[in-house]
């Protein structure tokens, strides 16, 4: 068997691998953020509920994208939030087609 065969082989392996391995990827978004008061202090360590949006237009319009209500924990106004699932899913979002917005309360 020649090398260039084995090589062959072994890159067309990898190739289905790899798509294999992307077909189940999920999209997650890692968020970071700092709550503060009116006056720009940050808010009291606690635990939050928090709900995501993702919007496609920066005013008005409908969220493409909703978190589920999400507890997060914040010390000292940071906050990080990992976003997935949702409704619609997040990864039925495209965000190769450009400029997205989002909103926490």
């Amino acid at each position: 068997m020649s090398k260039k065969f084995i090589l062959l082989v072994s890159v067309a392996i990898i190739a289905m691998s790899t798509q294999a391995a992307m077909a189940n990827f999920d999209k997650t978004l890692n968020y970071q953020g700092r709550l503060t008061d009116s006056n720009g202090m940050p808010i009291a360590d606690n635990n939050y509920s928090m709900t995501f949006k993702i919007y496609s237009v920066d005013t008005g319009g409908a969220a493409v994208w909703t978190s589920d209500a999400t507890t997060v924990a914040v010390s000292n106004g940071l906050f990080s939030a990992l976003l997935s699932g949702g409704t619609p899913d997040l990864d039925t979002l495209d965000f190769n087609t450009g400029e997205f917005w989002l909103e926490v309360t």
